[in-house]
């Protein structure tokens, strides 16, 4: 559709769903053309008017389906969603029947009103919106996919919010945020969506700086205030982490650590690979150090997962204040990659507010694991393609390398086995509550002498893993993962055998427009002939994997080079290879240590 055009297209296939729809909701629509006018008018809303698009999602509650209904109810807070729906068959009773009128069947032209047109012109100018949506057809297409998904298969539906929800300006975020009849439903509904998004690989670049600013006015003594308590919390916690270590080195020992997660441990989805937002292996040791610790405070073999997650944020923000301005002095001014903060959160001073929260949660979720209300909505949840034997998936760096282990309590008991049933059942009735210990393999990797213990050592900053730590986590984290130990294995052969063949002794990505020179192999190339062979072998997986089987598609070369930009980046961590970046061309170059090569 060029620019002049306010007619869209709307395909055969798509009429026939709209049609049906139309006949089916006897008191919303008497034809597809009612549909597609609502369907663009409550999209635009949701867009820009927020507060508009609420009321119209009130209105729209009793022409829904029980189906709808249901699954609306799984989405939100329970007390939100008993007001939504409170005399819903009073209202369904008040609302009549309309005639239906149905066309003739084939492709249909809408034409776009001209103020909707030039609104929706507005919308997608947005730097962020136009990443996703670069014309007025494929946001009407948005909108229409959306809603008949909504009507047909109201469980897809929210993946379709989730997956543009990235794109939506700040702004208008801020106007959801603000709604006070669905505050909690919108609070669990941006985790959901981030993990979501995180889950599949779809990111954004930050919100507009102009924007943040806009909408973060905060008083500056006010705001410094804030940052010096934050700044003094911290550096207690690490001071404390720092001058407990020994001790918490000789007591940990004495308490009964299990040598595997426990049965009615939480499970996590044994996916092949590590997840490419579990960048690096530092942030790691400082949780399961910040758990040892807590352990030992408590003389208790599993602690409260949310002090943990707090306390754990809190020595790692401040370490990361710590290595970020050696790195950023003038005397080192380290280069992209030779940073050991990568991973880590923003620091508290100095930074945007909206950047600090943003990486707080980020850490949190990815290093430390998902937060405690995502874990219990999932548990509660009918489907079970996120369950093992009953118990939901929990999420996070330390559970999908099994060096802790997570266990749930209702009104303080564990779930029980049903033979009946073959998987585990809590309570009916009561709150979840979660604990959280080392695994044997946890405690080992804590038991590694580190700098990160020493609060007047800037050694770390430079190189943070011993030789023995290092192969540790090479052998009982990496080689864990199948798919994992397979790209490494194939990425440290072809580092091996380009030292002999290129020119250089380098490893590049991808070929180089300079092509006069002997480059050997290159490790895109590498990489995704193995992950193709991985996918021949596990064709029933390609739903549950999506991340993996994206690396498939036609010119798509993002999943490819984002399971390669975290594989490399946690192997130069261990000191398996190094890494430099061509000066001229800012190409990427791997290479062997000095030792191995």
């Amino acid at each position: 559709m060029n620019d002049e055009s306010r007619i869209i297209l709307i395909d055969d296939y798509r009429i026939g769903k709209i049609e049906d729809i139309a006949y089916n909701i006897k008191t919303k629509f008497t034809n597809w053309n009612d549909f597609v006018n609502e369907t663009i008018g409550m999209y635009l809303n949701w867009w820009t008017n927020p507060t508009r698009s609420q009321k119209q999602f009130l209105a729209l509650i009793p022409h829904m389906t029980d189906e709808m209904i249901k699954n609306i109810g799984t989405l939100m807070d329970k007390d939100e969603f008993n007001f939504i729906t409170k005399d819903l068959e009073q209202k369904r009773k008040n609302i009549m029947n309309l005639d239906y009128f149905p066309d003739e069947p084939g492709s249909k032209r809408y034409e776009i009103d001209a103020i909707r047109f030039d609104d929706i012109k507005q919308i997608i100018k947005e730097d962020k919106v136009k990443e996703k949506i670069t014309s007025v057809g494929q946001f009407c297409d948005y909108a229409l996919d959306y809603f008949i998904t909504l009507w047909t298969k109201p469980e897809k539906a929210i993946e379709k919010i989730y997956s543009i929800w990235p794109y939506m300006p700040i702004s208008v975020k801020n106007q959801w945020k603000s709604s006070p009849e669905f505050k909690n439903s919108f609070i669990q509904f941006d985790k959901d969506a981030e993990e979501y998004n995180n889950k599949n690989d779809i990111s954004v670049k930050p919100d507009n700086d102009n924007e943040i600013k806009n909408d973060n006015k905060i008083d500056n003594s006010v705001k410094n205030l804030k940052e010096k308590i934050k700044d003094e919390k911290t550096y207690e916690s690490y001071v404390r982490f720092c001058e407990q270590h020994e001790e918490v080195r000789d007591k940990i020992q004495e308490i009964n650590i299990p040598k595997k997660p426990t049965k009615i441990g939480l499970p996590h989805d044994d996916h092949p690979l590590i997840y490419s937002f579990y960048s690096r292996f530092f942030p790691i040791k400082i949780a399961i150090s910040v758990l040892a610790q807590l352990m030992v405070e408590k003389n208790e073999k599993t602690v409260d997962y949310l002090e943990f997650r707090g306390k754990a944020y809190d020595v790692a923000v401040y370490i990361s204040d710590k290595i970020k301005q050696y790195e950023d002095d003038d005397d080192h001014k380290k280069k992209r990659n030779e940073k050991k903060s990568t991973g880590l959160p923003y620091p508290i001073t100095g930074s945007d507010t909206s950047k600090i929260s943003a990486s707080k949660d980020r850490f949190q979720e990815h290093f430390i694991g998902m937060k405690k209300e995502a874990w219990i909505k999932r548990q509660e949840q009918s489907d079970d393609s996120k369950k093992e034997k009953g118990i939901a998936y929990f999420d996070g760096a330390l559970n999908a390398m099994e060096l802790v282990y997570v266990e749930s309590t209702k009104n303080k008991k564990l779930p029980k086995w049903s033979d009946d049933l073959k998987k585990f059942e809590f309570e009916e009735d009561g709150k979840h509550d979660l604990k959280i210990g080392l695994t044997k393999k946890g405690l080992e990797l804590f038991l590694f002498k580190n700098e990160i213990y020493n609060k007047n050592s800037q050694a770390y900053q430079d190189k943070i893993f011993s030789p023995k730590e290092s192969d540790f986590i090479f052998k009982n984290i990496v080689n864990k993962f199948k798919l994992e130990k397979e790209l490494v294995e194939k990425a440290l052969e072809t580092i091996i055998k380009n030292t002999k063949i290129s020119s250089d002794k380098k490893t590049r990505t991808k070929q180089p427009k300079d092509s006069k020179a002997k480059h050997g192999a290159y490790l895109d190339d590498e990489l995704k002939t193995v992950i193709l062979s991985w996918m021949q072998k596990n064709k029933e997986s390609e739903e549950k994997y999506k991340n993996i089987f994206n690396v498939k598609e036609v010119g798509n070369t993002k999943s490819l080079e984002t399971i390669r930009s975290a594989i490399m980046g946690r192997l130069v961590e261990i000191n398996k290879i190094n890494w430099e970046i061509e000066e001229k061309t800012s190409n990427t170059l791997y290479s062997l240590p000095e030792k191995n090569s």
